[in-house]
């Protein structure tokens, strides 16, 4: 796989050091709307990915080829989990959720060839899940998995490899849940969010009592994903919204306690993924501004790092190999100085203005500036990442260009634009208000 480097200065914390390249987009991997939603290796090498749409990928050489194993319209596959290189499970997010045009209301998908062919899950005992948003395998015996983001929630846990799963309704404690974790068969956390308000639990006795361990003192806040480089060391993104700060959160005692940790930039940023190499180095994902932050001190300070926009989970396989799956698929294969860290340049002159009037009701105006010619898209997304509208589609030449954006038969609701060009992408986030 040919390696690309780029070499350069970058002001960080008060001096001047040098970067290599740490991570590579992998050319041939499938390309999402908005985002690939999870991805899973039992190796460096055999992995699978899904999404909303319906679709799960598979490759056998590390990400240097994909095959398309299943295209399910009316599914909206929301997490993976693999036991070996024959027998996984696919998470389904459901009808009712935020996203239109879903109806297939099986909320678990097995295989035992490897992807191929996949069937319902119809050996859950209690309550049934109406979605499936992460699953975590401890052993080939014992998996959990916990849905759904906007509820209603549940976890659920089999002890037999998935012959049978055992469903207990967690409405009580939870109005979403979003991820999992466990250390071993009976020692875990899931996280997602009350009232408002992001929240993490913690259980030693494999899910039968759940302690809270930490809830957010800001409102419409929810934890998103969950990453753990050691046993004692843990990070969890803290997705903000409606202009709360989106943050970290961090334990160093094996998530019976946690902090907090600011992303030190502007408000209303939506993270999403996150994930760590090791302790202290590791990067975060946002919807909006469309760009990702690394941090090599342990989440102290940030540096605004353009890797994958809007990256929804980071999979770490060893100590030098890691998979970020987002709009694309990003490998990384090389061990990292914790000094060190790449920022891929962008091109100056690629524009895209915050829209006018924001926040707006049923139209609003969007202006870009390209510099060069160029295959441009122009989207809209809603808040799942749904493709909304689609203004252009076309090859335009440099220039600055205006469109009118009508979304008269939608609620009030939060839209995401994202322009593309020439390897180019920005973000701008747009707030519909119906009187």
């Amino acid at each position: 796989m040919k390696k690309l480097s780029l070499i350069f200065s970058l002001q960080i914390f008060s001096s001047q050091v040098s970067f290599s390249q740490v991570w590579q987009q992998l050319p041939n991997a499938p390309a999402a709307e908005f985002v690939n939603d999870d991805i899973f290796f039992v190796d460096e090498n055999k992995g699978w990915m899904v999404n909303l749409d319906g679709f799960i990928y598979r490759t056998q050489d590390g990400g240097d080829s994909w095959d398309t194993l299943l295209i399910q319209p009316g599914t909206a596959f929301r997490s993976i989990c693999f036991v070996d290189s024959l027998h996984g499970f696919a998470g389904n997010l459901g009808p009712g959720s935020w996203i239109s045009n879903i109806t297939d209301t099986i909320a678990l998908y097995e295989t035992v060839d490897g992807g191929v062919n996949w069937t319902p899950v119809t050996t859950i005992n209690g309550t049934y899940p109406a979605g499936i948003c992460g699953i975590i395998l401890v052993n080939e015996n014992v998996i959990y998995a916990v849905g759904r983001y906007a509820g209603p929630c549940v976890y659920l846990k089999t002890t037999d490899g998935g012959a049978t799963w055992n469903s207990t309704n967690m409405m009580s404690e939870y109005q979403n849940l979003i991820d999992v974790y466990f250390f071993s068969a009976d020692t875990g956390i899931i996280v997602g969010g009350k009232n408002g308000f992001s929240k993490i639990s913690y259980t030693t006795d494999g899910g039968n009592n759940w302690q809270t361990v930490f809830t957010s003192n800001e409102v419409s806040t929810w934890h998103w994903k969950i990453s753990f480089p050691s046993r004692m060391i843990g990070y969890v993104s803290i997705e903000g919204g409606n202009g709360t700060n989106s943050r970290v959160a961090k334990t160093i005692d094996g998530g019976l306690t946690w902090q907090l940790l600011p992303l030190n930039y502007p408000n209303d940023i939506d993270a999403t993924g996150i994930g760590f190499i090791n302790d202290t180095v590791g990067w975060v994902g946002c919807w909006y501004p469309g760009v990702d932050y690394m941090t090599t001190d342990g989440g102290m300070t940030w540096s605004l790092y353009p890797l994958d926009p809007s990256f929804n989970r980071f999979r770490r396989v060893s100590a030098t190999t890691a998979y970020i799956c987002g709009e694309s698929v990003w490998k990384y294969n090389i061990p990292l100085d914790t000094t060190t860290l790449v920022i891929p340049k962008e091109k100056p002159g690629y524009q895209l203005e915050q829209n006018s009037p924001n926040p707006f009701t049923d139209k609003t105006a969007i202006t870009y500036i390209i510099p060069e010619k160029g295959f441009v898209t122009l989207k809209v997304f809603d808040s799942g990442g749904r493709t909304v509208k689609t203004m252009v589609k076309e090859i335009q030449e440099a220039g600055t260009y205006t469109y009118i954006v009508e979304l008269p038969n939608l609620a009030s609701a939060n839209f995401y634009c994202k322009l593309s060009v020439n390897g180019n992408k920005k973000v701008i986030k747009m707030i519909m208000i119906k009187e």
